[in-house]
C-alpha cells in the first residue's frame, strides 16, 4: 500500500490552518502580548499536538495489529467524519471564530488547551487512522508523522500570530469562497480514502 502524502498533508493543512482553539487563542495572545511573548504559549500548543497525535497513533496502531480488520471500518467512520468537517467548515463563521475567549500565554496553558480540544483528539485519530496506520507502524514512524503534524501546527500558529489579523479579514472578506474551497478539498481527502 502507497502513502497518500497528498491526502495527508491536504488534510493536516486543513485541519491546522482552518480557525480553532489554538489558532484563535494564538491569534488573541500574539495581537494582546506579541509574537516573540506568546511562543511559550505556540510551543505549547505544539507539544500538547504532537504528544496527543503520537498517543493516538500508538493506540490505533495496537488495534490495528490486534484487529486488522478494523481498518475498512475506521476508513468510513474517517470518511464520515471528513464530510462532516467539510460541511462544518462551509457553514463557519470566521467572524465568531473571533469572539473566542483568549487563554493563558504560558506553555503549560497551551499544552493543557490540547487535552480539552475534542477537534485535536478527534483529528489525530482521523490522520492517524485513515492515512499513516496501515502503511507505517512503530514508535519510531508514528513519532515522525506526530511531529511532522507538529511543524505544520507550529507553521499554523505562527501565520496566524504574524498575520493574524490579515488571515481573518481576507477570511471575513472571501469567508463563504473558503469555507467552499476548504469543504471541496474535504472531500476530496474523504474519497481519496478509498482510491
Amino acid at each position: 500500500m502507497l502513502f497518500d502524502w497528498p491526502g495527508f498533508f491536504l488534510y493536516v493543512v486543513i485541519q491546522t490552518f482552518t480557525p480553532g482553539p489554538n489558532t484563535m487563542s494564538t491569534l488573541a495572545n500574539a495581537s494582546r502580548v506579541g509574537v516573540k511573548r506568546n511562543m511559550p504559549f505556540a510551543l505549547g500548543i505544539v507539544t500538547g499536538v504532537v504528544g496527543i497525535t503520537f498517543a493516538c497513533g500508538m493506540i490505533y496502531d495496537s488495534i490495528h495489529q490486534l484487529i486488522p480488520q478494523i481498518k475498512p471500518v475506521m476508513l468510513v467512520v474517517g470518511a464520515v467524519y471528513l464530510l462532516y468537517l467539510a460541511w462544518k467548515i462551509y457553514k463557519t463563521d470566521f467572524e465568531a471564530e473571533r469572539s473566542r475567549p483568549i487563554k493563558g500565554n504560558t506553555y503549560l496553558n497551551g499544552i493543557m488547551l490540547e487535552f480539552v480540544n475534542p477537534k485535536l483528539i478527534l483529528y489525530s485519530l482521523t490522520v492517524m487512522s485513515n492515512y499513516v496506520v496501515g502503511v507505517y507502524h512503530g514508535p519510531l514512524m508514528i513519532a515522525g508523522f506526530a511531529l511532522l503534524v507538529g511543524l505544520v501546527c507550529f507553521a499554523s500558529l505562527l501565520s496566524y500570530a504574524l498575520f493574524g489579523s490579515l488571515i481573518l479579514r481576507t477570511l471575513t472578506k472571501y469567508g463563504k469562497l473558503v469555507n467552499i474551497v476548504l469543504a471541496l478539498a474535504l472531500v476530496y481527502c474523504a474519497i481519496s480514502l478509498f482510491l
